[in-house]
């Protein structure tokens, strides 16, 4: 017969342990950039539940109760080594070990381990249905070794790898959501090396492209009804602005208005705008790569999102999608 003694102290540890852990747990709020801030304001919450002196398990969720993110956070001291007094407040900022991240509907976003706040290891990344994304390897931080990405419905889109040195290495293959391949070759060292190829979406040659210690030694291109394109002019150019740059200054000087107090203060200078053309000539992403001012960057920042569609750039002879760097010059001379 069991003794009543032994179950009651039992019974009594179990109730002491949920006892302790339900004091330890702390709830903190934050707002969309994880500031802290107070309950009726936060987009997120946090539940906190300390694991040692060190290390503090987290489980972040989002207002709506899902969870966000959870993982291990370590003191920072742990890992800079920073002069503390021994009254010191541990800052559980580090991430360290196995996390995973969700979106909102619940489904797993990422999961992978940090080391020293650090992403290391096979990372994987969803879409926000549950399929698959990406699988890349990770080294302090940066991206070594293999690294597969799909669409969203599940064709492979990109398989290709980098070295130690996070220089590309092997065969490098694209593919085109329909499954058709979109271009593939080899690296040696570094650059690109052997023959290179590019195909229209229909399965037509776009481009054969000889590498010789990463430089093009012979360039062929076809157009997608199977005739040769003989002009390189044709086959490889930047997007454009329609009627060109005398017509992208003229856009600029009638739309751009100088802030009223950046004349008023003499502030001037050039701004750099950067954004995406599409492959059919839409433009988005826009945003300030260099600042000049809060107001010039703002006013710049709507005269380019004004502007009507580009005519796209040429890569390979195939229009792709292509980053354009813009700069606005703002003068009061």
């Amino acid at each position: 017969m069991a003794n009543p003694l032994n179950a009651l102290i039992i019974l009594l540890f179990i109730f002491s342990f949920h006892f302790s852990f339900a004091q330890d747990t702390t709830i903190t709020y934050y707002d969309a950039n994880w500031e802290e801030c107070k309950k009726g304001k936060s987009e997120y919450f946090r539940k906190s539940i300390p694991i040692n002196t060190k290390k503090m398990w987290i489980n972040d969720f989002y207002s709506n109760g899902t969870m966000q993110k959870s993982g291990i956070l370590v003191d920072d001291f742990t890992i800079y080594k920073v002069l503390i007094s021994e009254t010191r407040k541990p800052k559980y900022k580090i991430k360290n070990g196995s996390f995973k991240y969700f979106y909102k509907n619940g489904n797993i976003e990422s999961e992978g381990v940090y080391v020293n706040d650090l992403k290391y290891g096979e990372w994987k990344y969803y879409y926000e249905n549950g399929g698959k994304e990406e699988i890349i390897h990770m080294v302090n931080g940066q991206m070594i070794g293999k690294r597969i990405t799909w669409f969203e419905n599940g064709q492979r889109k990109y398989d290709n790898e980098r070295n130690d040195l996070g220089e590309p290495v092997g065969k490098w293959q694209e593919w085109y959501q329909n499954g058709q391949l979109f271009s593939e070759g080899n690296h040696e060292n570094g650059v690109k090396s052997g023959e290179w190829v590019w195909f229209f979406e229909s399965g037509q040659k776009s481009a054969s492209e000889i590498y010789e210690k990463g430089k093009a030694v012979s360039l062929s291109y076809w157009n997608e009804d199977g005739s040769v394109q003989k002009d390189e002019k044709l086959a490889n150019y930047s997007p454009s602005f329609p009627g060109g740059e005398e017509a992208l200054g003229q856009f600029l000087r009638t739309n751009i208005k100088y802030p009223t107090i950046d004349r008023r203060r003499d502030v001037e200078g050039m701004v750099y705008i950067t954004f995406k053309v599409d492959k059919n000539g839409n433009l988005s992403d826009v945003k300030i790569l260099k600042s000049v001012s809060p107001t010039i960057d703002k006013e710049a920042l709507r005269a380019v999102n004004k502007m009507p569609d580009f005519l796209p750039g040429k890569a390979h002879n195939l229009f792709v999608d292509t980053q354009v760097t813009l700069p606005i010059n703002f003068g009061l001379r």
